[in-house]
């Protein structure tokens, strides 16, 4: 709908003048003079023209709690699982669920990415666009390096470092 509503700005701007200029032509409208009608007219323009931002702010805020409520089933799962000592499983959770909610951090931020695009990509593409700091970063890689030795048989995540992940992926999710 927003990007409807920008393709259209201009569209809707320049039927606005031709609709004015139409209105000074036929001088008389349902008994209110030319200059007040444009002035109602304008107004109405005007407060459509404030819908935008609010639209855009309101998109984001729903990304935000859709991404909230997905998550919150992921992590869910994956504490679950950690309660019962599958470590391995519980904290591939927890790296998929960091993976959304850097994806959603740069969909709100209007940060490029490919969707193939895995965290240590989507953690420099936010640092790039300047949306976290250098102890963000390097707190971000860190979570990245659990998630990826969940993620491969290489070695064994310890008990401490998955209980890390989910701790930290679940305070970055509501923090919000």
């Amino acid at each position: 709908f927003v990007k409807q509503f920008t393709s259209r700005e201009y569209e809707f701007t320049r039927n606005n003048e031709m609709i004015k200029l139409i209105i000074k032509k036929n001088s008389f409208i349902g008994g209110i003079d030319e200059n007040e009608f444009l002035n109602l007219f304008d107004e109405q323009v005007n407060i459509i023209h404030t819908l935008q931002p609010i639209i855009k702010l309101k998109e984001s805020n729903y990304k935000k709690l859709i991404t909230a409520d997905l998550l919150t089933d992921e992590l869910s799962i994956a504490e679950e699982l950690f309660k019962n000592n599958y470590l391995r499983p519980a904290g591939c959770i927890g790296r998929v669920a960091f993976e959304r909610w850097l994806k959603t951090q740069c969909e709100i931020n209007k940060i490029p990415y490919q969707s193939k695009d895995r965290l240590n990509e989507l953690i420099q593409n936010l640092y790039k666009a300047e949306k976290i700091d250098k102890v963000k970063l390097k707190q971000y890689e860190f979570l990245a390096s659990i998630g990826n030795k969940c993620s491969h048989p290489k070695d064994e995540p310890t008990e401490d470092e998955v209980k890390e992940l989910l701790a930290n992926v679940k305070i970055l999710v509501f923090k919000d």
